[in-house]
């Protein structure tokens, strides 16, 4: 296990994920990691779920474009301090290499899970219902996978089972007692 977080989007947040390959993002080699996606609420298409294009984990590595319609997409410390823009990523899958006809939604209910591969094309709409979405993620990578250290110096890992025979990444220290 490598890295975590909480995914919210609240009644009527407009806050959008482009399409996208989450490896795109990632200093790691060989692309190998899988995604959990847990639902802490109800996520489905009326609150914006995720949504995959089904199929796309097995195109590669494809491109992306920066996005330039979102409000102040040039000044990217500016947009993240003070929250302007609607679009939670700068960058997404140039739209010719797919068609968004093709999109399956990840309907959920509350403790389901869903898998999904760093390289498979996924993204959300904004959240226009009156109902909270959340979910936690949790990303697993084979041990043989190697993260860029000049890019992500903090980069570490927590072995979910059996033995790290590469010992490409540093090992993170199990917190033992609660910071607080």
């Amino acid at each position: 296990h490598w890295g975590g977080a909480f995914f919210i989007k609240f009644p009527h947040d407009e806050s959008t994920v482009p399409w996208h390959q989450d490896a795109k993002y990632w200093p790691l080699e060989p692309r190998t990691t899988v995604t959990v996606w847990l639902a802490v609420f109800d996520s489905d298409r009326e609150n914006g779920c995720m949504r995959v294009i089904p199929g796309s984990h097995r195109w590669g590595d494809l491109t992306h474009e920066e996005i330039s319609d979102s409000p102040d997409w040039h000044d990217r410390s500016e947009v993240k301090a003070k929250g302007k823009g609607k679009y939670v990523l700068w960058q997404r899958v140039d739209p010719k290499q797919f068609s968004e006809d093709d999109a399956a939604d990840i309907d959920l209910s509350a403790g389901e899970i869903s898998l999904h591969d760093d390289d498979l094309i996924h993204g959300s709409t904004g959240n226009p219902s009156d109902r909270m979405r959340a979910g936690i993620t949790l990303r697993y990578s084979p041990p043989n996978v190697k993260c860029d250290l000049s890019v992500w110096p903090n980069f570490e890992v927590y072995p979910a089972r059996g033995v790290d025979r590469y010992h490409h990444n540093p090992i993170g220290k199990v917190p033992t007692e609660n910071a607080y």
